[in-house]
């Protein structure tokens, strides 16, 4: 994916933001009730600089931003936006930026929240999160001449008569190779162009030359091509994703109370419809609050997309009950995670570049080891165990389809996806398929207990 730059992309280019990989500590809270909101967050230990992200109820919140810890948070909400579902899915830190708003209801009951390079939006017809078309937005507001002079190209007139059309035009203005290269390393299917379309929309201009790089302005972001070497600036051939959601905040926000840095706690989102500002009690998504013994941002994230996966349930509740340690280790090269009674899960270190769903899908197979273990369902017999390992594949299974859709991931990237895709079409296709899969790939374990 590309590289990430801050601040206005002309007279800005001596600025850069600094990425953020987010580790947990020791123990960490995973997607807690709003009743837990006021307790004392705990801390992520920062690995590339500030602003250091809280765990909080159902997301994370980044203090730093104003004084006394004020910042702003990306939460999931009850019967609203899955905004850090959504802040994950696109790449968090490393690709949106940090968060630089509260949410804010619109007209229509749109509900948004800005990040420093993109614009999240809710909709209330279809229940998802997606990213606005913020070039857009602010060409339909006037200002294009006011975005040339900070660097961004002015669109291009498209006549095209359907979203196919302006497609197959659209596309054909990606002339800068870098530029094309850096829009299909998206984080959501590297090398998809309807990936990389949903991240960055269609293109609305061709390259431009803006002193030391070159800009294509999309329908969601701008990518720009470093191609001149200057005092301060990125080394020549990286591609940088401009600050979109600055450009939207300077132009369109202004001194709205939505843009101030508030306290970690306050969940609220500002109510804007009707020439108003009026701000809104919330319900974060989880009703329900569990602390996991998990050290890995990683495997933390995953407990957390299967707290919304309605099968992981029993297997969740025991690992927070019982605090059973939950851990990236190396493992032979056929084992991807292991379960160790009473309490111990191991995945293995080679899925930690995993899709995370594709985490949240093992882990919820071990989760279910646990979850019999503790209540006691595990017998020392060949019979027991390919029992207890037809309810694991079911429960990956049943997380996989939860996370990624009925059919799996369309386009398989690693043997790993391959792998769950392939146990969801033998769960759908029945017990018999499921059983016979089982016992080919349990034999040997099994055959222990015997």
């Amino acid at each position: 994916m590309p590289q990430n730059s801050t601040g206005q992309a002309g007279r800005g280019w001596l600025r850069r933001s600094r990425a953020v990989a987010l580790g947990l500590g020791l123990i960490v809270a995973v997607a807690a009730s709003s009743t837990a909101a006021a307790a004392e967050p705990e801390v992520d230990t920062a690995k590339h600089g500030a602003p250091v992200a809280i765990v909080v109820p159902s997301g994370r919140f980044y203090p730093g931003l104003g004084e006394d810890g004020a910042g702003f948070g990306v939460r999931n909400f009850a019967d609203g936006p899955r905004f850090f579902d959504a802040f994950v899915r696109y790449g968090g830190v490393d690709v949106m930026g940090y968060p630089s708003s509260r949410p804010w209801i619109g007209p229509g009951g749109f509900i948004y929240q800005l990040t420093q390079r993109a614009l999240m939006q809710w909709s209330p017809d279809e229940q998802r999160v997606q990213l606005a078309n913020i070039f857009e937005i602010l060409r339909e507001a006037g200002y294009d001449d006011a975005l040339y002079a900070r660097s961004i190209p002015r669109t291009e007139p498209d006549d095209s008569t359907s979203l196919a059309d302006a497609r197959a035009v659209r596309m054909g203005w990606m002339t800068d190779a870098a530029i094309t290269q850096a829009f299909l390393a998206n984080p959501i299917e590297v090398e998809s162009v309807d990936a990389a379309i949903e991240l960055h929309g269609l293109p609305m201009s061709y390259p431009e030359t803006f002193g030391p790089f070159v800009v294509q302005r999309f329908q969601r972001t701008a990518l720009q091509h470093w191609v001149e070497a200057v005092d301060g600036g990125q080394p020549v051939g990286t591609v940088v994703l401009v600050n979109s959601g600055d450009h939207y905040k300077d132009l369109l926000l202004g001194d709205s109370p939505v843009v101030a840095p508030h306290a970690h706690d306050d969940t609220r989102m500002l109510d804007r419809r009707d020439g108003e500002e009026v701000y809104a009690a919330t319900v974060l998504a989880t009703a329900t609050e569990r602390t996991y013994n998990v050290v890995d941002d990683t495997l933390a994230e995953a407990l957390r997309l299967l707290e919304g996966v309605p099968s992981a349930a029993p297997g969740l509740k025991a690992a927070a009950e019982y605090s059973a340690p939950i851990r990236f280790r190396s493992l032979a090269p056929n084992v991807f995670a292991s379960f160790t009674a009473p309490s111990r899960i191991a995945v293995s270190r080679a899925l930690q570049d995993e899709r995370l769903e594709a985490v949240a899908a093992v882990l919820a197979h071990e989760l279910q080891h646990l979850a019999d273990f503790h209540d006691q369902q595990y017998v020392p017999s060949e019979a027991a165990c390919f029992e207890a390992e037809i309810r694991a594949v079911t429960a990956e299974a049943s997380a996989w389809a939860s996370l990624m859709g009925p059919t799996g991931v369309e386009s398989p990237q690693s043997a790993l996806e391959r792998m769950e895709n392939a146990r969801l079409q033998a769960v759908q296709a029945g017990s018999e398929t499921v059983r016979a899969l089982v016992e080919d790939g349990w034999a040997e374990q099994c055959s222990q207990h015997h």
